[in-house]
């Protein structure tokens, strides 16, 4: 769940009325009370707070979740044995047998080289994802090439899983020259560097000349229409 929405329902019973809303578009009162079993003084203060924090709007006598909520229903857990992986997308920019690779300033696998890569934002596309990726972490312009595989990742220390992530897999060529610098090197392929994410590693070594098809779809629900688009990087 996100930082933002996960700090306004810290409070349990907060969390609670906004777990009602995972079921229903608008509720009453009455109906908020009988669902999470909250004495109804109580319940109108967390109400109130979530009124002011944006999470909840009122509409007459109806209840509902603001816009903004709505993004993060995707992403709510309510306990931790229920978190997911998280989609991230990596890119292998290529050219004339090298790589280029930068090092990680955050955790985790902070100081490793890795390929450049990072969340897929609510309103892109894989592709778009990829070359904004390029642009903000190595300062390239891209061109968008394909996309290559998908995997499971898993980050596990003593035992227990600490993160997780699915994997995209995709590369790209380059549009302009760079200068290389202490934390972004060009890496010839057949002698990437040892302090490099093994799992990097393995998708340059055994995924860059693979290709899949990756369709992207769009739900349309506007005005009670209930629709779909379909569309394929190029």
């Amino acid at each position: 769940m996100g930082d933002i929405l996960e700090d306004k329902l810290s409070n349990p019973k907060r969390k609670n009325i906004f777990q009602q809303f995972l079921y229903a578009k608008e509720l009453r009162f009455n109906e908020i009370e009988k669902a999470t079993g909250i004495r109804s003084n109580e319940l109108a203060y967390f109400i109130q707070k979530l009124l002011d924090d944006g999470v909840l709007v009122k509409k007459d006598e109806l209840y509902g979740l603001s816009q903004q909520a709505e993004k993060y229903i995707p992403f709510f857990v309510d306990s931790e044995e229920k978190q997911s992986p998280l989609p991230v997308v990596l890119v292998a920019c290529v050219k004339e047998g090298r790589v280029l690779l930068w090092r990680r300033s955050k955790r985790p696998y902070e100081g490793k080289w890795s390929l450049p890569g990072g969340r897929i934002r609510l309103s892109e596309t894989v592709e778009q994802t990829t070359l904004r990726l390029m642009k903000s972490l190595t300062f390239i312009d891209a061109k968008f090439e394909s996309c290559n595989a998908v995997v499971s990742e898993k980050n596990v220390e003593a035992g227990i899983v600490k993160h997780a992530f699915m994997i995209i897999f995709t590369c790209a060529s380059p549009l302009n020259e760079i200068k290389e610098k202490e934390n972004i090197r060009w890496f010839a392929l057949d002698e990437l560097p040892d302090d490099m994410i093994p799992s990097d590693k393995w998708l340059v070594q055994n995924k860059v000349d693979s290709r899949i098809d990756l369709c992207e779809e769009s739900i349309c629900t506007d005005n009670d229409s209930f629709s779909m688009s379909l569309e394929r990087p190029e």
